[in-house]
């Protein structure tokens, strides 16, 4: 497996986040992650979630506060073409 992730992004308004993500034949896991700072100290914001194949459009709401914020991706095929945040 490769491990790699989002650029970081961070709440403008408010307490819940949505990333919307466009997977090609993704295979892995992705899992949320939070940081009180901007390039350490990174943990879990939920439980991976496992794709198998999936060529989809699939979003993630994040709720609460979390100053920086990113996206791990645990992959062992296919892409993810595009990521969006509001």
């Amino acid at each position: 497996p490769v491990t790699y992730y989002s650029s970081i992004f961070s709440a403008r308004e408010g307490f819940t986040v949505t990333a919307q993500l466009f997977l090609d034949n993704y295979s892995g896991t992705i899992q949320l992650q939070g940081s009180t700072v901007v390039d350490s100290d990174w943990y879990d914001i939920n439980e991976p979630i496992t794709y198998v194949q999936e060529t989809m459009s699939d979003y993630m709401n994040i709720s609460g506060y979390h100053p920086y914020m990113r996206l791990k991706f645990v992959s062992t095929g296919g892409d993810t073409t595009q990521i969006y945040t509001r």
